[in-house]
């Protein structure tokens, strides 16, 4: 790993790796950190852009475990702010538009009995997104 032929990229959330009911371990995650940070001059980089959840929760969520009361120091756990990436696009329109273009070019290519059963269930997807 020191040489420039040979590269290694290890990607870890902290904030996943609390739930052991599936197998996960935060005390591996931090040992793994910790090696890294003591045996490598790479420092490691956090993500601070959330694809998936609103600004509002994203804001309660920072303010909650931001405070040193939900992850002491001592510890050695550290909770990094996220914000919301703020798209400029509308995930429900843009689902709704792939899963029309998908269906339509399945549909095209399908039989009679495959294309109605095809359509049927492109459309209670569509009826789904349509309705969150």
């Amino acid at each position: 790993m020191e040489s420039p032929e040979h590269n290694l990229i290890v990607i870890g959330d902290p904030k996943q790796a609390i739930y052991s009911f599936r197998g996960a371990d935060i005390f591996t995650y931090m040992q793994a950190r910790r090696v890294f940070a003591e045996n490598y001059s790479q420092a490691p980089v956090s993500l601070t852009k959330n694809f998936r959840s609103s600004e509002l929760l994203l804001c309660g969520l920072n303010r909650i475990f931001g405070s040193s009361y939900w992850l002491p120091e001592e510890k050695g756990l550290e909770y990094i702010n996220v914000g919301a990436a703020n798209l400029n696009w509308n995930l429900k329109t843009l689902l709704t538009t792939e899963v029309q273009s998908i269906c339509l070019s399945c549909c095209q290519s399908l039989q009679s009995p495959e294309k109605n059963w095809q359509t049927k269930a492109g459309c209670k997807i569509l009826d789904y997104l349509r309705a969150c």
